[in-house]
């Protein structure tokens, strides 16, 4: 049973995100990418539970940081109860944010989607109810494209879809300006970042991760 998907926005010779590794184990779902340096994870439990934590292994290497205290953001999730996926998370990485960088390139298998030159892409990660079946398997009605299928040991299944979608360039910036200055306020060393990431929900509620590049030459400023 396929339990990993590497993915990422772009083409592997060109213009790219980071890739982002998803993995099923048992019942719980785990998402990471180069893009955290190993420090964080997001973690969907078969409860219900998740959250966006540093990894256990960071928290060891700090002297005053307790495993209690690794979570940042807490969350609940519900199961479907209908015949309808439920999404659960996404991921968004404008077009304008990918770069030709060699540093987040990967030589193992990763499903790279590109085509999108306006606008944002979109991984909605969605919980299907129990099948044995793959549920998006010789279907036309979908809503979006299927980028991976991924079965859970409880017979529900992970479906990511990949879709387009329009985000106003003045938005786009005002969140990635956000996040730089309060990364600055705090005092946090930027040098190399490469990449950095907005937590936060959509319109819709669900919880998101939004994907920027970040250049050491920005000068930003209070967006309060």
């Amino acid at each position: 049973m396929k339990s990993l998907c590497r993915f990422a926005a772009g083409e592997r010779t060109g213009l790219k995100s980071s890739v982002w590794t998803v993995v099923v184990k048992k019942n719980d779902i785990y998402l990471f990418t180069k893009l955290f340096g190993g420090d964080f994870k997001l973690s969907l439990h078969e409860s219900g539970d998740a959250q966006w934590s540093y990894t256990s292994e960071y928290v060891s290497r700090q002297n005053e940081m307790k495993n209690q205290d690794r979570h940042l953001m807490k969350w609940k999730y519900s199961r479907p109860e209908n015949d309808l996926a439920l999404n659960i998370f996404r991921i968004q990485i404008p077009h304008s944010e990918l770069r030709d960088s060699s540093k987040y390139s990967s030589t193992k298998k990763v499903k790279w989607t590109s085509g999108i030159t306006l606008g944002t892409y979109q991984f909605d990660f969605c919980i299907t109810k129990p099948s044995e079946n793959n549920p998006c398997e010789g279907r036309s009605d979908l809503p979006h494209q299927v980028l991976e299928s991924l079965q859970l040991a409880d017979k529900r299944w992970l479906v990511i879809f990949i879709q387009a979608t329009g985000l106003a360039p003045v938005d786009l910036d005002n969140a990635k300006n956000s996040v730089i200055f309060e990364m600055k306020e705090k005092g946090i060393n930027m040098e190399g970042a490469g990449w950095i990431t907005l937590f936060g929900k959509g319109d819709d509620g669900v919880p998101l991760i939004m994907e920027f590049h970040y250049e050491n030459s920005l000068n930003i400023e209070s967006t309060k």
